[in-house]
């Protein structure tokens, strides 16, 4: 006569794997979320040198009009505009722009639909610096300090 051997796992021994599993992914999601979160202000950053450029130029030429009107001085990679022609957005965030008379104006918004996150703003007089400013998540808002960015 064989003795067949239990096989397997006992209840004590699955609930101890599912409570290490829930363990690491309760520290490992914020990280990840973080880390996601600074690489789509990567981006923003990469735009935003763009745009401050862009402002001062079109500040300069006295540009007027917005979105498409002013898209010739606003060209980033990667970006298209929306229909109207007023939203201009990337895979990630979307940028509106306008000027009037010496004065331009663009905001990022993230996410590019629905309500923001956080919202960069740039505005630009003629012979003036462009003033830089961050509204939303504070953490966001910190980061950007450093790069001339005040939180409202």
């Amino acid at each position: 006569m064989k003795i067949l051997k239990n096989k397997g796992f006992t209840l004590i021994e699955v609930l101890v794997a599912v409570l290490i599993v829930g363990i690491l992914a309760a520290v490992a999601l914020p990280q990840y979320t973080k880390v996601v979160n600074k690489s789509r202000l990567a981006e923003a950053i990469l735009i935003t040198k763009t745009l401050e450029g862009n402002i001062k130029y079109a500040t300069g030429q006295d540009l007027s009009g917005q979105g498409r009107q002013v898209a010739p001085f606003f060209s980033l990679n990667g970006a298209s505009w929306d229909e109207e022609g007023i939203k201009y957005t990337t895979n990630i965030h979307s940028i509106d722009i306008s000027c009037q008379e010496g004065l331009c104006v663009a905001h990022i918004y993230y996410p590019k639909e629905g309500s923001a996150k956080y919202t960069l703003t740039f505005s630009g007089r003629k012979n003036e610096d462009v003033s830089k400013t961050c509204q939303g998540l504070d953490y966001i808002c910190r980061e950007l300090e450093n790069k001339g960015f005040t939180t409202i």
